[in-house]
């Protein structure tokens, strides 16, 4: 049976090194995959093109603020209509008062 040393630290330096090798194995493969992963991405990279999400949303945004303008447009359209129709309807009612008032103080008279 070998006899083991307090200050004796062989065993613990051969685990490190298995330790260390063992990463630096892992390391190795993964840096490997990682480099041929990235030779297919890069070249596909000149065929995908993605999105510009900024220019799409610019674009939704404006072509909504245009339908907005049209429509308030419109509505401030028909108001303006409205408020015409409405002071031609004054202008018959304080007619048609005038002409009855006088009819009717004739009545009187």
């Amino acid at each position: 049976m070998a006899k083991h040393h307090k200050g004796n630290k062989t065993p613990a330096a051969q685990h490190t090194n298995t330790a260390q090798s063992a990463v630096a194995s892992a390391w190795q493969k993964a840096t490997t995959g990682i480099g041929a992963i990235a030779s297919l991405v890069q070249s596909d990279v000149s065929v995908v093109t993605l999105p510009n999400l900024d220019n799409d949303q610019v674009t939704a945004l404006d072509k909504a603020e245009q339908n907005h303008a049209k429509r308030s447009a419109a509505i401030q359209a028909e108001v303006e209509a409205l408020e015409k129709r409405l002071q031609a309807e004054e202008v018959r009612w304080d007619k048609e008062k005038e002409r009855l008032q006088a009819a009717l103080r004739r009545a009187r008279g």
